[in-house]
């Protein structure tokens, strides 16, 4: 009988462990990423169509107030033009999203009064709660007011 017989299958026993705990850890950091991206991703797209849509409808109600405005073959002044042209740029993806507004995990800098209401999403709030998107919706309906 081998006395070593019981320290190489020991060796090989404590190799072997090692590596099943080291392709365990990879594969539990793998597929721990992939759900993170993944929820991240969907949180994300989530919130970056609905402030596409909060600065679209302002966009689209000063462009159809510059058209009707033309149509009927009233001026403007150039008010609503240079009111567009503003919030064009102040509503676009490069301001919209720039680092003012935005933590580097993707969370928002701003004041969120209520973050999940009756009627609407946590995403739709934020959106909505956003200084940029706030600005030029109480312009437009300020001016709609008078």
């Amino acid at each position: 009988m081998n006395p070593f017989n019981n320290v190489v299958i020991s060796l090989d026993a404590k190799k072997l462990q090692s590596q099943h705990t080291t392709e365990g850890y990879r594969d539990g950091i793998s597929h721990g990423k992939t759900d993170r991206i993944q929820a991240g991703f969907d949180d994300g797209y989530e919130l970056g169509a609905e402030l596409g849509l909060s600065a679209g409808r302002i966009l689209g109600l000063l462009e159809g107030l510059v058209d009707s405005f033309n149509d009927v073959g009233l001026s403007t002044n150039g008010r609503i033009d240079e009111l567009l042209s503003a919030a064009t740029r102040e509503l676009g993806e490069g301001s919209i999203f720039a680092r003012d507004y935005w933590h580097e995990d993707g969370s928002w800098k701003y004041p969120v009064d209520e973050p999940v209401s009756k009627h609407g999403s946590l995403s739709e709030n934020v959106a909505n709660s956003h200084p940029a998107i706030t600005k030029w919706a109480a312009k437009v309906d300020h001016g709609m007011k008078h």
